[in-house]
């Protein structure tokens, strides 16, 4: 089966403002982390794959679980040259549990006052910032997102392993070349 960018059918929720469309750069959002240091994404000049967790809050049990998983993956993410990078609701403090998790697997920002996750439509029908994740390549150009729903679903974390070496593939000069070595 062949891989195309998608939405990712795994939440329920109708959101309140639109989700980000397959194929459309990510919008430009500056964050703070816990040091208080701006991290402004997608980095033109660092050129990496992204794969943003956006975590309702710091104390969701269901986001840290799911950013373990991530985490844990953090070897094979960056040998596809991507970065993880963490987007939390909320202040430093109240977001530490996650901070722990992800230690130096990737970078957790902090969302104070929700706008980002408005943006990105990661949020309910109330406005509330709800868990999603949101895949793109070098360039910012989406390629998978899934909003998790109420039951706070989302697809398996190894499956963010597969879309980057799907956008990977993409590139010729990064991947699979599109003739036959011999012919130029």
């Amino acid at each position: 089966m062949e891989k195309t960018a998608t939405t990712i059918p795994t939440g329920r929720w109708q959101t309140s403002e639109p989700l980000l469309e397959p194929l459309v750069t990510l919008p430009l959002f500056e964050l703070p982390d816990a040091q208080g240091q701006v991290h402004r994404y997608p980095r033109r000049h660092r050129r990496r794959a992204l794969v943003l967790y956006a975590a309702e809050r710091g104390d969701c049990p269901a986001c840290r679980a799911y950013l373990t998983a991530l985490a844990a993956l953090a070897p094979q993410i960056a040998a596809e040259e991507a970065e993880l990078v963490v987007v939390v609701h909320g202040q430093p403090a109240t977001a530490a549990p996650l901070q722990t998790v992800v230690g130096a697997a990737g970078t957790v920002l902090f969302d104070p006052d929700g706008r980002v996750f408005r943006r990105w439509g990661a949020v309910d029908p109330a406005g509330q910032p709800v868990a999603a994740l949101f895949v793109a390549d070098r360039f910012g150009t989406l390629y998978a997102r899934a909003l998790a729903g109420p039951d706070h679903a989302l697809p398996p974390a190894a499956e963010v392993v597969d879309w980057l070496r799907f956008i990977n593939i993409q590139c010729p000069e990064c991947g699979v070349a599109e003739w036959p070595a011999g012919r130029a």
